[in-house]
């Protein structure tokens, strides 16, 4: 049986030599010869947005970019052809290319060839362009001995990627550098600046205890005389100032341990939400409970009746606070502060929610493209015997790309057309190309299930036209990026 490495090796080999050939013509007649590039954009009128920063050269400095990252520039760092300082502004273009449908709109190549690997897709964790100019043409040059430092901010906080930087010219990449992560710190101080805005206030009517005696507990400061006589005297008045806080309790018992705030917490200790706001039974007995994390701070919470075990009752929540962090403040300050701060931490949560959890530092030499990449490998992939179909043009134009999209792996691997295709088992997977006019056409996902590694008969697969894209966030819209 062939390896994933032999299956993309003879599959994308045969696509890369027609793709070779298909170039030639396309960069003769959009550049002037000694500006070819081994690549160009499928669309005629789509660009990747692009952040322009003006800097003064000879000065130190760090510039923070729209998705986060960080470029640190040294006072030497930008020089001349002949390596003399620069001494008028600069100014630093920058794309940033961080998703399949951004990948797709450049047109930059993701595969990587050496002696050893032939033409193996790219996963990528984040990618970018960056170039510079001066208003009187001047060609601005990065010093070797001081490179420009760039923090990226990835999508992907796994490990396994290292640092490339693509000939232009030749559309080979080149290794830079080893992986090397750092925490992304502005995102933890918005996690500490939330969890300190979630101490204030927490008050809705979706918050829970699993068991009123945890709350109680806390709240007698662990006074086993005083919370004994709730056991012993069911009928005992709770504190008035107790029930004030209106948080509700379940008959619940659960031992497990769960996330919050960077920190493990008893599941006992915990303020919970009710996330999709199910009504709890009211069963007699106390039930025995079990969690899972089903996402980033969500929890499937499930338990049986225990008069009745085939009645089970399941339900998302989601921890807020500890209870001791309730009892900080009491519930008159609670109430009050309450809609203020809610809209405060909904607002810190947005931002958050557009951050990512890692940076990933790059040293660059010289300006160009660089990338953050690993290579993609899927014990799933399979090679299928493919006709593939794309509606014609006027003056009978017809594309000589098309493009394998992954929203799962988060990954676009471009192929020439060719009657062999590498598919993997994956439902976010989908074929696309680009027609005259950027009307982005389409293999739909039925078409691609007929594919897969026990039907060895050749599938005919046909691109439907979609719909023209103006920009790249038609193009993220259409791919449910």
């Amino acid at each position: 049986m062939k390896t994933i490495h032999a299956i993309i090796t003879n599959c994308i080999l045969v696509s890369v030599l027609i793709l070779g050939a298909c170039n030639t013509s396309v960069t003769k007649n959009n550049a002037k010869a000694k500006n070819k590039l081994a690549y160009t954009s499928p669309f005629k009128s789509v660009s990747l947005p692009e952040e322009n920063f003006v800097i003064q050269p000879n000065v130190s400095q760090i510039i923070t970019t729209k998705n986060g990252s960080k470029i640190y520039i040294d006072s030497f760092s930008l020089v001349d052809k002949d390596g003399a300082p620069i001494t008028e502004p600069v100014t630093l273009h920058l794309q940033s290319i961080m998703d399949p449908a951004e990948m797709l709109t450049s047109g930059i190549p993701m595969k990587y060839s050496d002696s050893e690997k032939k033409d193996v897709p790219f996963q990528s964790a984040g990618m970018f362009e960056m170039q510079a100019s001066t208003a009187s043409g001047q060609e601005v040059m990065i010093d070797k001995q001081h490179p420009i430092k760039m923090d990226l901010s990835s999508y992907s906080a796994e490990n396994g990627f290292s640092n490339y930087m693509l000939d232009k010219k030749t559309g080979l990449w080149t290794k830079t550098e080893e992986e090397t992560i750092i925490p992304n710190m502005d995102k933890e101080i918005v996690r500490r600046q939330i969890s300190k805005l979630k101490d204030k206030t927490a008050f809705n009517n979706e918050l829970f205890v699993f068991n009123f005696f945890d709350l109680l507990d806390i709240y007698l400061n662990q006074d086993y005389r005083e919370i004994t006589k709730y056991f012993e005297n069911p009928k005992k008045a709770i504190p008035k100032r107790l029930l004030k806080y209106g948080i509700d309790s379940e008959n619940i018992l659960c031992y497990d341990a769960v996330e919050l705030n960077n920190s493990k917490e008893s599941c006992n200790r915990i303020i919970w939400e009710r996330v999709d706001r199910k009504k709890f039974p009211n069963w007699k007995k106390a039930s025995y409970a079990k969690l899972v994390k089903k996402a980033e701070n969500v929890y499937e919470l499930t338990f049986s009746n225990p008069d009745d075990k085939t009645e089970t009752f399941t339900t998302l929540i989601r921890p807020k606070m500890t209870i001791k962090s309730l009892f900080k403040f009491g519930p008159e300050k609670w109430d009050a502060n309450y809609a203020e701060t809610l809209k405060e931490i909904q607002e810190q949560e947005r931002t958050l929610a557009k951050m990512n959890d890692v940076m990933r530092t790059l040293t660059i030499s010289q300006f160009g493209v660089y990338n953050c990449d690993r290579f993609y490998q899927n014990p799933e992939a399979f090679e299928a015997k493919v006709e593939l179909v794309v509606p014609k043009g006027r003056n009978g134009f017809v594309p000589e790309r098309y493009f394998y999209v992954s929203k799962r792996d988060k990954i676009s691997i471009d192929y020439a057309f060719t009657k062999k295709l590498l598919l993997m088992q994956d439902e976010s997977a989908a074929l696309y190309t680009v027609l005259e006019g950027d009307v982005l056409a389409k293999v739909d996902a039925e078409q691609l299930r007929k594919c897969s590694k026990d039907n060895p008969t050749t599938q005919k697969l046909t691109f439907k036209p979609v719909t023209k894209i103006n920009n790249t966030n038609e193009l993220k819209e259409l791919m449910g990026i």
